[in-house]
């Protein structure tokens, strides 16, 4: 096979050799412009900064195991790392200034109601700082400030609050719970957060992974543009909120707001939404912060299930009294004393009986929960 370069000018009889000169030597000049663009990196220095100011999420395992066993587990089977160490790792965080550290809402509320005691921050050498106050905390952006007990004396990041589409980023974060890792991509797009558009979503093409959860998205220079989320489900169009939110974010309450929808299978049709929004006082310690976060996720629970309740107890009173189904619909008929009317949108409102063609009545029983 002819190789790139005077073999091949010599296999294409009848073609110009210096215009094809001309030609290999501009797609060479491209390729390599290509490669610098896609591959950048950071220097060593930047390179030992980044590491020190990034720390892996973890929780402790139970010292001893409450449960026991008829037949010895087959803990030879689990990967050695996992089976020996006496943490769980379940993100990453950084430091944005004096014992001042980041990382996402969702990773900080795993330990929270469980039997694992103080989540904690690990370094590179593997020295462990138990999480002390929480100053910041929000679910709908997903994330969260704090403290640690004995913090380490490390150089915070710098951030940017200005980020470039099309420009190198790099994804810092504990990936598959394996330690920090640092990779390059592009800062690709930016789209709208899906409930309302609030702010809008750092898109980039770095790979993330499970555990870079709370990881810093940094520029070329080494600066946090952002608080890795989310991974995309199958292209690396990944999620980090845009720092500027963390640094605007409240100080002085810890806030939920997010919107979910729930169903009655078997006796209600389609869905009911349900907006969840609370919030308490901050700075706190972490167990008055865990138990205050268990209390509003206890207390919205049992609003969803008194709702669901309310629900069908009005849908089986009514099919009782009609023996027949119900449905929850959001169509009213504008004109219900003509076949054939037009419906439109309205209230949701829950229908028992079959009517007739004629106009026949149905229980109509208007949903305020």
């Amino acid at each position: 096979m002819p190789s790139f370069g005077p073999d091949l000018i010599r296999h294409l009889p009848g073609v110009a050799a210096p215009a094809l000169r001309g030609l290999i030597l501009t797609l060479g000049i491209g390729a390599v412009a290509a490669g610098a663009c896609f591959a950048a990196t950071i220097t060593p220095e930047l390179q030992k900064h980044v590491r020190r100011g990034t720390f892996e999420v973890v929780i402790k395992k139970p010292e001893k195991d409450a449960l026991t066993y008829e037949k010895p587990l087959p803990l030879d089977l689990i990967p050695f790392v996992e089976r020996n160490d006496a943490y769980w790792p379940v993100g990453t965080a950084f430091a944005i200034a004096p014992n001042t550290f980041v990382t996402a809402a969702h990773v900080m509320l795993v330990s929270v109601g469980s039997q694992f005691g103080l989540p904690a921050i690990r370094d590179g050498e593997g020295k462990v700082y138990s999480v002390d106050r929480v100053l910041k905390f929000a679910t709908h952006e997903d994330f969260v400030v704090f403290t640690v007990s004995g913090a380490p004396a490390v150089a915070a990041f710098e951030t940017s609050t200005t980020p470039a589409l099309d420009s190198p980023v790099f994804a810092v974060g504990n990936a598959l719970g394996e330690g920090v890792v640092v990779r390059d991509g592009l800062l690709t797009s930016v789209t709208p957060e899906a409930q309302d558009g609030k702010w809008k979503w750092l898109r980039f093409s770095a790979a993330a992974s499970p555990g870079n959860s709370g990881g810093p998205l940094l520029d070329s220079e080494g600066r946090v543009l952002g608080v890795v989320a989310a991974k995309s489900p199958n292209e690396n169009l990944n999620y980090a909120l845009p720092i500027e939110s963390v640094l605007n974010g409240s100080d002085k309450a810890a806030l939920f707001d997010s919107r979910s929808s729930f169903g009655i299978p078997h006796l209600l049709q389609g869905t009911v939404v349900a907006d969840f929004k609370d919030s308490f006082g901050l700075p706190l310690p972490y167990p008055q912060f865990a138990s205050a976060v268990r209390a509003a996720l206890l207390k919205n629970m049992k609003d969803q299930h008194g709702q669901t309740g309310r629900l069908r107890k009005r849908a089986t009173a009514a099919a009782r009294r009609r023996e027949a189904p119900c449905h929850l619909v959001r169509l009213l008929r504008s004109d219900a004393g003509h076949p054939g009317g037009r419906w439109h949108l309205g209230r949701a409102q829950l229908h028992c009986g079959r009517g007739d063609a004629a106009g026949g009545r149905r229980s109509r029983l208007a949903l305020q929960g």
